[in-house]
């Protein structure tokens, strides 16, 4: 299966997932944003240049799947992404607490860009009380989470190499 193809049904199966188990899947009150995690494992992983694309494309699809305000969630995953593809040049390993630290930054980052998006859309919107009730407990449960996600996700890639050889 080429590259391409991969990310794109991995985007298209966070989207379902998104949409169909998320509401079940709730530890400690917080709905996990898979696609984000994906987007980002996949921007760590590969920096190639659909993944922006692709970003753009499950940010306004979780957009209509949300609050219907369209462009936050593409805006704010647009931004996660390319910041993920600069500082993903500057690491050569994928420890687990490594993981933990950039799943954590990136998530707070893009609660940061979302709230601050709504807050200009909506006067009586309390940025702060979501930010430090909602954005940063969901960032800690991705910082756990994403890494564990990334190893399944470089487990399927190199299941999909062993079956191609």
């Amino acid at each position: 299966m080429s590259q391409a193809i991969f990310q794109s049904v991995l985007v298209i199966f966070g989207i379902l997932f998104q949409v169909l188990i998320t509401s079940f899947i709730q530890p400690m009150g917080f709905k996990l944003n898979w696609v984000l995690m994906i987007l980002i494992i996949l921007a760590f992983l590969h920096g190639n240049r659909l993944i922006p694309f692709l970003a753009i494309f499950a940010g306004i699809w979780c957009d209509l799947m949300s609050h219907g305000m369209i462009g936050v969630y593409g805006i704010s995953f647009l931004f996660v992404i390319l910041v993920t593809q600069w500082i993903s040049t500057w690491f050569y390993s994928h420890t687990l607490l490594l993981g933990m630290i950039v799943f954590f930054t990136l998530s707070l980052f893009e609660g940061f860009i979302s709230l601050t998006l709504l807050k200009w859309s909506e006067e009586e919107f309390r940025w702060g009380w979501n930010f430090v009730y909602v954005a940063f407990p969901q960032a800690l449960i991705h910082g756990i989470v994403g890494p564990l996600l990334l190893k399944g996700v470089l487990f399927l890639e190199n299941f999909g190499l062993r079956s191609k050889a």
